[in-house]
Protein backbone atom coordinates (compact mmCIF):
# COMPACT_ATOMS: atom_id res chain seq x y z
CA UNK A 1 0.00 0.00 0.00
CA UNK A 2 2.62 2.81 0.83
CA UNK A 3 4.48 1.90 -2.41
CA UNK A 4 1.20 3.09 -4.02
CA UNK A 5 0.74 6.15 -2.54
CA UNK A 6 3.54 7.85 -3.12
CA UNK A 7 3.41 7.65 -7.22
CA UNK A 8 -0.25 8.34 -6.44
CA UNK A 9 0.25 11.21 -5.03
CA UNK A 10 2.70 12.90 -7.51
CA UNK A 11 0.64 11.85 -10.39
CA UNK A 12 -2.64 13.36 -8.87
CA UNK A 13 -0.33 17.20 -7.63
CA UNK A 14 2.17 17.22 -10.58
CA UNK A 15 0.28 18.65 -13.48
CA UNK A 16 -1.42 21.22 -11.61
CA UNK A 17 1.87 22.60 -10.71
CA UNK A 18 3.41 22.47 -13.84
CA UNK A 19 0.60 24.48 -14.82
CA UNK A 20 0.68 27.19 -12.48
CA UNK A 21 1.21 30.54 -12.91
CA UNK A 22 2.40 33.45 -10.52
CA UNK A 23 3.06 37.28 -11.54
CA UNK A 24 5.08 39.09 -8.85
CA UNK A 25 4.26 42.44 -7.53
CA UNK A 26 7.86 43.95 -7.19
CA UNK A 27 7.30 47.87 -5.64
CA UNK A 28 9.86 50.47 -5.05
CA UNK A 29 10.42 52.83 -2.20
CA UNK A 30 10.44 56.43 -2.42
CA UNK A 31 14.65 56.68 -1.36
CA UNK A 32 15.16 53.68 -3.99
CA UNK A 33 16.86 51.74 -1.12
CA UNK A 34 14.01 48.75 -0.40
CA UNK A 35 12.17 46.60 -3.10
CA UNK A 36 9.10 44.61 -2.04
CA UNK A 37 7.98 41.40 -3.89
CA UNK A 38 4.31 39.79 -3.33
CA UNK A 39 3.34 37.42 -5.21
CA UNK A 40 -0.25 36.98 -6.82
CA UNK A 41 -2.50 34.76 -8.46
CA UNK A 42 -2.83 36.73 -11.71
CA UNK A 43 -1.98 40.01 -13.85
CA UNK A 44 -5.51 42.04 -12.80
CA UNK A 45 -4.59 41.26 -9.27
CA UNK A 46 -0.85 42.07 -9.48
CA UNK A 47 -2.28 45.99 -10.91
CA UNK A 48 -4.91 45.94 -8.85
CA UNK A 49 -2.56 45.56 -5.97
CA UNK A 50 0.42 47.65 -7.09
CA UNK A 51 -1.82 50.72 -7.76
CA UNK A 52 -3.81 50.32 -4.40
CA UNK A 53 -0.16 50.21 -2.73
CA UNK A 54 1.16 53.36 -5.21
CA UNK A 55 -1.70 55.26 -4.42
CA UNK A 56 -2.67 55.13 -1.00
CA UNK A 57 -2.06 57.87 1.39
CA UNK A 58 0.26 56.16 3.52
CA UNK A 59 2.50 54.66 0.92
CA UNK A 60 6.11 54.50 1.47
CA UNK A 61 6.36 52.85 -2.39
CA UNK A 62 6.48 54.99 -5.63
CA UNK A 63 6.94 52.47 -8.35
CA UNK A 64 5.68 49.43 -8.66
CA UNK A 65 5.66 46.46 -11.75
CA UNK A 66 3.99 43.15 -12.49
CA UNK A 67 6.61 40.18 -13.26
CA UNK A 68 5.47 36.78 -14.72
CA UNK A 69 7.15 34.15 -13.02
CA UNK A 70 6.99 30.50 -13.57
Amino acid sequence: MKRLLLPLLAAITLPTAVNAETYWLVMSSKAGSTLVTIPTNNIEECEESGAKYVGAKFAKYVKYVCLKGK
